[in-house]
C-alpha cells in the first residue's frame, strides 16, 4: 500500500510539480515562528500544494530524509553551492552540548549517498561530535604550522585521537604556512610527532590576501595554488579519471579557472 501511494504521488508530481503533498521537516524551536509565516503565502500562491509539516530534532529529520520520507528539496535548501561544490554551513548560533549533535552519522550517511566525496571542516578534534567524525572518515587531515606552539597542539591532538581509538593510519599531517627558513623542517616535524608529513603548504600571504580581497579563488599558478592542487590530487582522483563527477574535480576546477 505504501509503495502504491508513493507511485501515485510521483505521478501527480510529474503532472504538476507544484501540486500534491510536500513534507516539510522543521525543528520544534522554529516551527511556531516560521510555519504561520509560510502557510498563508503558500496557500495563496500554490493552492494545489498540500504542505505536511513534520516537527522533530535535526538528527531525526535527517534520518527521515535519508529514508526518503522527507523531500530531497529540504537538503538542497540547506546547502549552498559555490563553484559546483555543495557546502553545508554550520549554524551561526548553537546551544551548549545539545545531545542530538553528538553523533554526525545521520548527516554523513545521507551525504555519502548523494556525493562522491565529503570534506568536513572541524575546528578541532575534541569532543564526541568531532571524534565521531574522525572515526567515520576515511582520511583525517590534521593541519598545523611549523611553529613550536602549533606543533605542541598537534602533538596533543594526536595523543587524544590515539587514546580515543582513531586510527593513526588514517591521519594525514599537513603543515600550513610552511617557511623552511623559519621554524622546524618537515623531517624534524615528522620525527617529533612520529607521523610523516603528508604535504606542506608554503606561506604565500600576498596571493591569499589578494584573492580574499577580490572574493576569488587563489590562482593555480601561485605557490599556494600549486601546493593545494597537489594535496587535492593526492587525496582524490585527477580530473578525467572517473566518469562520475566528484567534488574533487570541482575543487580542482576552481583553481584551473583562475590561472
Amino acid at each position: 500500500m505504501a509503495e502504491a501511494d508513493a507511485i501515485l504521488a510521483v505521478a501527480r508530481s510529474l503532472q504538476d510539480p507544484l501540486a500534491g503533498r510536500f513534507r516539510l521537516g522543521i525543528i520544534p524551536t522554529l516551527a511556531p515562528y516560521l510555519l504561520p509565516l509560510i502557510f498563508a503565502p503558500l496557500r495563496d500562491a500554490l493552492p494545489a500544494l498540500e504542505v505536511e509539516p513534520w516537527e522533530d530534532q535535526t538528527t531525526v529529520l535527517l534520518k527521515r530524509l535519508r529514508a526518503h520520507e522527507l523531500d530531497a528539496d529540504l537538503w538542497r535548501a540547506m546547502v549552498t553551492v559555490v563553484n559546483g561544490v555543495d557546502i553545508l554551513l554550520a549554524p551561526e548560533l548553537i546551544t551548549d552540548n545539545p545531545p542530538e549533535l553528538n553523533d554526525p552519522s545521520p548527516i554523513l550517511e545521507y551525504a555519502r549517498h548523494a556525493y562522491d566525496v565529503i570534506i568536513i571542516d572541524a575546528g578541532n578534534v575534541y569532543g564526541d561530535w568531532n571524534l565521531n567524525q574522525a572515526r567515520a572518515a576515511q582520511e583525517v587531515l590534521l593541519v598545523t604550522t611549523n611553529e613550536l606552539p602549533a606543533l605542541q597542539a598537534a602533538q596533543r591532538a594526536l595523543g587524544y585521537m590515539d587514546a580515543s581509538r582513531v586510527g593513526r593510519w588514517k591521519i594525514r599531517l599537513l603543515v600550513n604556512r610552511y617557511q623552511r627558513e623559519v621554524g622546524l623542517s618537515r623531517e624534524v616535524i615528522g620525527t617529533a610527532l612520529h607521523t610523516e608529513v603528508f604535504e606542506s603548504i608554503p606561506s604565500d600571504y600576498e596571493a591569499v590576501q589578494k584573492a580574499l580581497m577580490e572574493g576569488k579563488s587563489v590562482p593555480a599558478a601561485t605557490a599556494f595554488g600549486k601546493a593545494l592542487t597537489q594535496v587535492v590530487e593526492r587525496l582524490g582522483v585527477r580530473p578525467g579519471e572517473s566518469e562520475k563527477k566528484s567534488s574533487f574535480s570541482s575543487l580542482l576546477g576552481m583553481f584551473s579557472k583562475t590561472k
